[in-house]
């Protein structure tokens, strides 16, 4: 925040178009204000010496996404525990706890209409590499950055393909998620989500080294 308490809108040194090393001039070129997503306003930048703009979205978020794919604070680094409640994969838990009753020590968020939820679930099985779209290399790929067993996923896939219930599709899930250890969750999900298509290569921004990193 500045003295006026408007929120400082980061601008990177480098566009992702400059990741090579070639030079780049990026300025700040406007706010975007967003009714979902992210709570706060992006940035978009600009580069003058590539010609690109680009949007600069938090940790844990992804183009146009409604919700967060993973709990993480400005730095990039993984909060509150687990913090699926505060993911896509509030989904998972919120159907499968409407039987077992809530999980211990779970965050409290408003439950969205089943539709939503539904669409939630197939992104979350594309995530962990069960959705019936994903092929094998790609299901490998998945597992590589989840640190799982290909196997694992490979009989979770048909356990998915043969659920009949939304139920059912969430467990199959859940029971992949569980598998995944915490630490891996936070970059081999945005991971996941690349080598599935569902988004672009990841970046972050090193302000030490001052240049845009790949995570994938």
């Amino acid at each position: 925040m500045d003295a006026e308490g408007e929120l400082l809108l980061p601008v990177p040194g480098r566009c992702p178009q400059g990741a090579d090393g070639s030079p780049c001039d990026v300025r700040a070129h406007a706010r975007r204000e967003r009714k979902t997503g992210p709570e706060h306003v992006l940035a978009v930048c600009r580069c003058h010496a590539h010609r690109v703009s680009f949007t600069i979205y938090p940790p844990g978020h992804v183009p146009y996404g409604r919700i967060a794919i993973v709990a993480a604070d400005s730095e990039g680094r993984r909060i509150r525990g687990d913090a699926l409640a505060l993911t896509v994969f509030s989904a998972v838990f919120e159907t499968t706890d409407r039987d077992g009753g809530a999980r211990e020590g779970a965050v409290h968020v408003p439950r969205v209409h089943r539709r939503t939820r539904g669409r939630r679930l197939g992104l979350c099985a594309a995530l962990v590499g069960i959705a019936g779209l994903v092929t094998d290399p790609v299901r490998g790929r998945i597992a590589d950055a989840l640190s799982v067993p290909a196997l694992l996923l490979r009989e979770a896939a048909q356990a998915y393909s043969a659920s009949c219930s939304m139920h059912e599709r969430a467990s199959v899930i859940r029971s992949v998620l569980v598998s995944v250890a915490l630490a891996t969750r936070r970059i081999g999900l945005l991971a996941a989500g690349y080598f599935a298509r569902l988004w672009g290569r990841p970046h972050h921004w090193d302000s030490v080294g001052q240049v845009l990193r790949p995570r994938v």
